[in-house]
Formats: C-alpha cells, sequence, structure tokens
C-alpha cells in the first residue's frame, strides 16, 4: 500500500510527494525531506511518517507549531485517510492511511454502544478521523509567524522599548532624560538576541522586528547621552551665572554702603 502527502495550501499548492517511511517538514535545505517555502516553518518543522498502513505526524519542536485538523498537537498524532496537517501557512493532506487499522484503533470499550464508534455502510471505504471535526485553518500573522508565537519575545520587546526611548526624549525633559537612556540601552541588547535567536533557528519569526527595535535603540541612546550632557551643561551653566550674579550684587551693595558711610 502506499502513500502521499497532497499540498492543499502555500508553497507548492496542488503538488503531490510520496510518503515513504518518514518525511521531514523544514525550511531548511539539506535537514528537510519537504521543503517549504514559508517564513512560519521551522528548519525541522515536523515528520510524517508511515509505517504498517498507518500515517502518524509529530512536531519536532517548531516555534509556530504544527496542527492537525485545526488542533494543535503535543507528541505523535495518528491521522485518518484525508486528514489535514497545517505548518505555518502551508497546509498539507495525507492520503493512504490503512482504514480497517484506523477504525480498529477506535474500537469501542466492553459494554459500550458498538454502533457509536463504527461508521455504517455509506461510510466505508474512509477511516474516521482520530481528531474530531476540522475546525478553522489557523493563519499566521503578516509578521512571519501568529500574534500568539512567544518564541521571540526578546524582538517584541526591542521594538517596544526603543520608540520609547525616543518618545521619552521628545515629549519629556528633566528626569525623563535618566529613563529614556535605559530603555534605549534594553532594546540593543533585546534586539540582538532576538536577531541571534532566529539566526541560530530557535525562533522563526520577528527578526524585522528585532533589527528596528535595535537601530531605535542606538538612536534612543545617542540622543539620550547627548540630552543629558546638555541638561548637565546647562545646569552648571545657571549654578555658575547665579553665583557669579550674587556676587555682582553682593559688591555692589558693599559699594552703596560705602557711599552711604562717606558722604555728609
Amino acid at each position: 500500500m502506499t502513500a502521499n502527502l497532497v499540498i492543499r495550501e502555500g508553497d507548492g499548492a496542488g503538488s503531490e510527494h510520496p510518503l515513504e517511511g518518514e518525511v521531514v517538514l523544514g525550511r531548511e535545505r539539506g535537514s528537510a525531506d519537504l521543503v517549504l517555502d514559508d517564513p512560519g516553518v521551522s528548519r525541522r518543522h515536523a515528520a510524517i511518517r508511515f509505517e504498517g498502513g498507518r500515517i502518524t505526524v509529530t512536531d519536532l519542536g517548531s516555534s509556530n507549531g504544527t496542527y492537525a485538523n485545526g488542533e494543535r498537537i503535543t507528541g505523535a498524532v495518528e491521522l485518518a485517510d484525508g486528514d489535514e496537517v497545517q505548518v505555518g501557512g502551508t497546509v498539507i493532506s495525507v492520503h493512504g492511511a490503512d482504514a480497517a487499522t484506523a477504525t480498529d484503533l477506535m474500537a469501542p470499550a466492553p459494554g459500550a454502544d458498538a454502533t457509536a464508534e463504527h461508521p455504517g455502510p455509506a461510510h466505508r471505504g474512509r477511516a474516521p478521523s482520530r481528531l474530531g471535526p476540522k475546525p478553522a485553518r489557523r493563519q499566521p500573522s503578516g509578521l512571519g509567524g501568529r500574534l500568539d508565537d512567544e518564541s521571540n519575545i526578546p524582538a517584541l520587546a526591542a521594538v517596544f522599548l526603543g520608540p520609547l526611548s525616543i518618545f521619552l526624549l521628545i515629549f519629556s525633559s528633566g528626569a525623563a532624560f535618566f529613563v529614556s537612556l535605559p530603555c534605549a540601552i534594553a532594546a540593543i541588547v533585546l534586539g540582538n538576541l532576538g536577531t541571534r535567536r532566529v539566526d541560530r533557528g530557535e525562533a522563526d519569526s520577528h527578526r524585522a522586528l528585532a533589527v528596528l527595535g535595535r537601530i531605535t535603540g542606538i538612536v534612543g541612546a545617542v540622543l539620550s547621552v547627548i540630552a543629558i550632557a546638555a541638561w548637565l551643561a546647562v545646569a552648571v551653566i545657571l549654578d555658575a551665572a547665579e553665583d557669579n550674579l550674587s556676587d555682582v550684587i553682593e559688591r555692589v551693595s558693599e559699594e552703596l554702603e560705602g557711599v552711604d558711610t562717606g558722604s555728609p
């Protein structure tokens, strides 16, 4: 018995691929058997295995997760013929699972109503899905991953703190300058961390946000240092001017007192 994978949506939509043994889905050539040009797919995202008439899918620790019929999976999950697997924005249907085997796996417990578990004549030839009805497919966001993806939080934090440091400089003054500088430094550090996570394959999304956070952090840091230096310089100048003014007033007062004393 043979099995195959059909890409329904995403990169290579409409193409069929034989499923022999194990096929690794991923983004990186050399690491994946079926390479998908999809920003929401990890380098080694998921593995689909065909063995003994059974098809199983296993998530390989991907950042955005693997979905079977719309439900996120953990560990290995068995699929029935026609079930769909979603990785990133790519949807793949599996074909060739042994219907009889899948049905036997769903045999009811002793004493249970067998008619509730086994399909009637109208449904023979295709095993019922063990994953229940297929809910609506989840779509990744336009940022290269779903918005609920927490795999690259440093990038999201960096793109918040970088612009915040600049905002504080523009719309605040005085002590706010000393708050903007730590925000800018944190944005630089977190931006570098978020970029490295993507480059190392630990995260698959928000690299552009990490770079943007780092750049705005650098700009904010430079402007913060200039603003703090200028603020301190003005404070020193004003303090010196105040002292000089006090000295002048004191000398004028002494001279006026001398004039009053010398008058007849």
